[in-house]
């Protein structure tokens, strides 16, 4: 029944594909560089390539974890006043809202029900967004890591436009998305470009181990990305959706230590087909200790069902990791949905 209904999605994507493509929103065009060579943008590690025959192996194989609907969740605390130290708010998958003294900025925003390019189908939540979105502060600057829809949900970035008027930062390519939707006050960046947002504040474009696509044809015409946020309180990393890579460990010898990271451990399972683009959650340990970060909290989990890995399994995976290399629970967090936390003074 799984495989079913996963081909079902994967003829929906057709569908849907097939219907907007004589509105696609126009394609990158810029100079050739080390990983765009005037069609498509490339990882610095090349990545295996799997097919769609790769894909129909995972479905005929699956042997997916244990997910249920959380329908007691409560909505997590109104964030703080924004103050003079550096605060984060696990929203939940990859939504964070960072508050520095400066700026609140808030990271690939989904309020959304599902993760699709339509309201009726497609990985839908298994618990909601862990605060209201009408309890959100002034939102100062989006950051948008890819155009998958579970990281670039259209129906949030309007609403957040509409009511905040933010900045929308995102990779090359992905502008004419955003544009053709209504978001106007936009900035693209490429790996390793700069963008000063404020007086002390610089944010940085950074590699990641990933792939775009939001509907046939269009794969990797859009650049995927992690940033650097260099903000008076720390150098703060999110990563978004990456596979492991050379890319940790040159952002500590380019910037220095990381304050904080916002590191994804979920969608990681089986191996053989995620590791790629999907880090585990002893991976997560691994890029937490290469970039030198003073803390760094867990993300990417435990809200739509995107791989095998159950709904817990980052959690204890985590937990296990962490103990193996002696990492404190106190330096990589898992915060509950909707949980905020200070960042420790120095």
């Amino acid at each position: 029944m799984r495989y079913k209904r996963f081909l079902l999605f994967a003829l929906l994507i057709v569908c849907v594909s097939a219907s907007v493509s004589c509105v696609t929103p126009a394609r990158y065009q810029g100079p050739v560089s080390d990983h765009y060579d005037g069609d498509v943008f490339s990882n610095q590690v090349p990545l295996q390539g799997h097919g769609f025959g790769d894909f129909l192996s995972w479905m005929s194989n699956r042997e997916p974890g244990v997910w249920q609907t959380v329908s007691d969740a409560k909505y997590g605390p109104k964030p703080p006043p924004q103050g003079n130290s550096l605060h984060a708010t696990f929203i939940n998958h990859s939504t964070v809202l960072l508050q520095t003294k400066e700026l609140n900025i808030i990271t690939d925003p989904i309020w959304s029900e599902r993760a699709s390019p339509v309201s009726w189908a497609g990985p839908t939540r298994v618990r909601p967004a862990g605060i209201r979105f009408d309890d959100l502060p002034k939102i100062d600057i989006v950051l948008i890591s890819h155009n998958h829809y579970d990281h670039m949900d259209l129906p949030t970035l309007k609403r957040l436009a509409e009511k905040f008027d933010p900045l929308f930062i995102v990779g090359l390519g992905n502008g004419s998305i955003l544009m053709d939707a209504g978001i106007k006050r936009v900035k693209e960046l490429d790996w390793w470009q700069t963008l000063a947002v404020s007086k002390s504040t610089v944010i940085n474009g950074v590699p990641a181990q990933h792939f775009s696509m939001r509907w046939l044809g269009d794969r990797n015409q859009r650049l995927w990305m992690g940033y650097v946020i260099q903000a008076p309180e720390g150098n703060i990393y999110f990563a978004g959706d990456t596979g492991m890579g050379p890319h940790f460990t040159q952002m500590y010898e380019r910037f220095g230590a990381m304050r904080l990271s916002l590191l994804p451990i979920g969608a990681y399972k089986p191996r053989w087909f995620m590791a790629d683009v999907h880090i585990s959650p002893a991976e997560a340990v691994l890029a937490h200790q290469q970039l030198h970060s003073e803390f760094s909290i867990g993300i990417h989990y435990g809200t739509f069902r995107l791989a095998d890995d159950g709904q817990d399994d980052p959690v204890l995976d985590l937990t296990l990791a962490r103990d193996k290399a002696s990492v404190s629970k106190d330096r990589f967090w898992l915060l509950d949905f909707g949980e905020g936390r200070k960042i420790p003074e120095r």
